[in-house]
């Protein structure tokens, strides 16, 4: 009997220390599960994830986009726990790569003509302002008592491939806030933290997303699809150079998935 309770102790101990390993999996799994119902097959995007990152998330984004009057999803993926061991996800770790740092497509469902007339720096404008909104709407959701963000920069830095077309490439920063704080809500612990984190940064402390945005119009399928990514600055920190050729490799794979 005591060997078969020791075993279960080893058990129960081996899924509490990697709990945030699988619970980010799951996490995704069953918000893919939620979203898959309202899904069309023009608004699936998938793309190749390298190590390091979370499996796609897919969210549908009606509530953050309420104030713009827009609906449309989110595909997306953030940095993941680092081993089967870590405290969580390593964008909840001021210390790792891939903290704060996110990549996705937006699929934006275009209603009115007039979104078909508006030249690419107004869609780009346009994307910042889903950007926003998306940011402001995820704080709140982190327990951000006074959520901000601000594209303070954007500026065309050549051209890259996206869903099969050329695109231009605009990089620049927004000035916002960490989701990293206190107290603790439902979805920061799904995301875990590492352990002491706030011997390292204030909670919910300024920062710079610094990465870029890239928008494809597709007026047959009526989506503008919005590709975004970043890494983060701020003190000493600045993580988009190390991350920019990883992040631009899943851009450079983001695919509709219309088999479904």
């Amino acid at each position: 009997m005591k060997r078969v309770l020791g075993v279960v102790g080893v058990v129960a101990l081996a899924l509490f220390v990697t709990r945030h390993a699988w619970l980010v999996n799951a996490g995704a799994a069953l918000a893919n599960y939620r979203a898959a119902d309202k899904l069309t097959p023009v608004d699936r995007l998938t793309f190749e994830v390298p190590n390091g990152w979370a499996p796609i998330i897919r969210t549908d984004m009606d509530d953050a986009w309420k104030p713009l009057e827009r609906r449309g999803f989110n595909s997306f993926v953030f940095g993941a726990p680092e081993s089967i061991f870590s405290g969580g996800a390593s964008r909840e770790d001021p210390s790792a790569l891939r903290y704060q740092a996110w990549f996705g497509v937006y699929s934006v469902i275009l209603e009115s003509p007039d979104d078909l007339a508006l030249e690419e720096r107004e869609l780009v404008a346009f994307a910042d302002s889903l950007l926003q909104d998306d940011q402001l709407r995820w704080l709140k959701t982190m327990g951000d008592p006074q959520p901000t963000a601000t594209v303070v920069r954007r500026e065309a830095a050549g051209t890259v491939k996206f869903l099969g077309r050329d695109v231009t490439l605009y990089e620049g920063e927004v000035e916002t806030h960490s989701d990293l704080g206190e107290p603790i809500t439902r979805a920061g612990r799904f995301l875990g933290r590492a352990s002491e984190w706030d011997e390292k940064v204030t909670s919910h402390h300024p920062m710079t997303l610094e990465g870029f945005v890239a928008v494809a119009r597709d007026a047959e399928r009526k989506r503008l699809y919005v590709a975004w990514g970043n890494g983060v600055k701020f003190g000493d920190t600045r993580t988009w150079p190390k991350l920019r050729e990883e992040i631009l490799t899943m851009l450079g794979t983001a695919r509709l998935d219309e088999t479904k």
